[in-house]
């Protein structure tokens, strides 16, 4: 059997030699060997001992790693630092999208949840990522961890869908936002969200879009010694056709993880990455509300750039009293 162009899957697919099991309506691969791939003639071979209906049959393959491993887009599992090593490598000697998708992401999750040192030497920057997010073009793709989700896609998906954002709840994984399912998603319980609103998509020719769940190499990236991680991190770009981009809206939503939250009294800011001085900025930010009801905090902002939520001490309110203010209290 040759795999048929219009039939071959996407993904990482399992093969097998099937028979039409017409008792049971469905392809059973009993009394078949199970196929080898001739590469010099691109098929597979397998023997039967049976007559009936045959045809090569696939089924997605299951790729799973420990927890000190990493999953590459191969199928294959290898340490969190041999995964970091790689995406780096990759992402410098590589200008196809879909490949930075895959080596982004593999990263993300390769310096997530591990007890190990980040390598330095393969260590991405807060402006790095923020490139290879926004250099993403001509395609439309997504992938979805434990760790991240990320996409690249045209907004206008055809069938009355515009892809508008993304979202990730912490122990689930991520989704992909469009007007089929915006209503439903904006007032679901989750950990983080972006939502772009649909008027800021004019002239646009891809979203991109990067949460990263739990971000732990972005704690000490602020010049500021006080500025501290509350969340999740978010990472927008848009790729567009028109010269002149309508006046834009991004919504954000932003739920305080157990890892990074403060234990002392705390007041929340909306901010992004400022690049040119190493700090977090509220700039074209809102200052954001906390909606008790999905235990989240919501803003807006007028740009994109990498987001999140950011929290300082609060500030005792007798710094700003004179004596006789104090008094009278």
């Amino acid at each position: 059997f040759q795999v048929l162009p219009e039939y071959k899957p996407s993904g990482f697919p399992e093969y097998f030699c099937s028979f039409y099991d017409t008792t049971y309506q469905k392809w059973n691969d009993f009394g078949c060997t199970h196929p080898t791939h001739n590469e010099s003639l691109d098929r597979y071979q397998c023997n039967c001992n049976h007559t009936t209906t045959f045809a090569l049959v696939w089924s997605p393959k299951v790729c799973q790693c420990n927890t000190s491993e990493v999953l590459l887009p191969n199928c294959t599992c290898i340490t969190k630092p041999k995964g970091q090593e790689w995406a780096v490598e990759i992402l410098k000697n590589t200008t196809n999208s879909t490949v930075i998708a895959d080596a982004l992401s593999v990263y993300i999750s390769a310096v997530a949840k591990t007890n190990e040192t980040v390598n330095q030497n393969n260590f991405l920057t807060v402006d790095q990522i923020d490139y290879y997010v926004n250099n993403m073009t001509n395609v439309n793709v997504s992938r979805n961890t434990d760790d991240s989700i990320l996409l690249a896609k045209q907004p206008y998906q055809g069938n009355n869908e515009t892809i508008l954002g993304a979202s990730f709840l912490t122990g689930s994984g991520g989704e992909i936002i469009s007007t089929l399912n915006v209503s439903n998603v904006s007032q679901s319980y989750l950990s983080a969200a972006a939502i772009v609103s649909d008027k800021s998509l004019i002239g646009a020719t891809s979203l991109n879009i990067l949460i990263i769940d739990k971000p732990t190499t972005y704690e000490t990236v602020s010049n500021s010694t006080e500025q501290r991680i509350a969340s999740s991190v978010i990472v927008v770009g848009i790729q567009r056709g028109d010269p002149m981009p309508a006046p834009f809206t991004i919504s954000l939503y932003f739920q305080v993880l157990s890892d990074f939250e403060p234990k002392v009294p705390a007041d929340y800011f909306c901010s992004f990455y400022d690049t040119s001085n190493h700090i977090w900025n509220e700039s074209g930010c809102t200052k954001p509300t906390f909606k008790n009801s999905l235990n989240r905090y919501e803003c807006s902002c007028n740009h994109t750039t990498t987001f999140a939520l950011i929290w300082l001490p609060k500030v005792p309110l007798t710094r700003y009293l004179n004596s006789q203010d104090i008094a009278s209290l």
